[in-house]
């Protein structure tokens, strides 16, 4: 409901910070060539049926703890609460419930919306057994800094839906904060120091750490605008 009021509400100085689709195409491209400089695993993808639609697509494996899911056998109840704070073999800390991070694939897409004209961050991300994840495995591993953030708004931040492209359910940062989001984020870069590439980096940057997707330091501050760090 949140978003949509904020969607239906959205003043004309907002619209400002929404991107065309020709400015979101530019913006990938400028994308692709920097991050090739960083060895950091991007790509565009074609739709064969649509030529003039593509994304940017990355592929990473992120180490994470799944509630529920243990590595080891369970410690017998009638130990002492002292002594359930074990370590693995190779010295590993499993803490008392006995778990360890899993190592898990997460597929990040970045597509154009053109009900919101902004990029979307779509992902999808499973465990080495091929079990997807689900929302709430998604949610209990955002950052305590933005979850504290998002508490009231959880749901609506990170949700669930069709990808526009593929037709299977992915999960995806709402678009509907993105244009207010860059708003207060750019609004004091004057409009000579921005750009369709650093319009997505900033974009990139705040809403990526929410799903474990990083961009290193030197890529962000690259033939960045310098004011926004000021």
């Amino acid at each position: 409901m949140w978003c949509y009021q904020m969607y239906t509400t959205m003043t004309s100085q907002t619209r400002d910070y929404n991107i065309s689709w020709e400015q979101f195409n530019d913006a990938i491209e400028k994308f692709i060539d920097k991050s090739e400089l960083f060895n950091l695993n991007w790509s565009i993808k074609n739709v064969e049926t649509q030529p003039d639609v593509k994304y940017l697509s990355k592929r990473e494996n992120i180490s994470m703890k799944i509630n529920n899911q243990t590595k080891t056998e369970r410690i017998e109840d009638e130990l002492e609460e002292d002594y359930k704070n074990i370590l693995t073999d190779d010295g590993v800390y499993l803490g008392a419930t006995g778990e360890i991070p899993d190592s898990v694939t997460f597929e990040y897409h970045v597509v154009y919306s053109y009900s919101y004209n902004v990029p979307v961050l779509y992902f999808s991300a499973w465990k080495q057994d091929g079990k997807l994840l689900s929302l709430e495995n998604i949610w209990e591993n955002v950052p305590l800094v933005h979850r504290d953030f998002l508490k009231y708004d959880k749901w609506s931040f990170i949700t669930q839906q069709e990808h526009p492209i593929l037709g299977r359910p992915y999960f995806l940062v709402h678009p509907c904060h993105t244009a207010n989001l860059i708003m207060q984020l750019l609004m004091n870069v004057p409009d000579s120091k921005r750009d369709n590439l650093s319009y997505l980096t900033t974009w990139l940057t705040a809403v990526g750490p929410t799903v474990g997707l990083q961009l290193p330091l030197e890529f962000v501050i690259a033939d960045y605008p310098s004011s926004i760090y000021k």
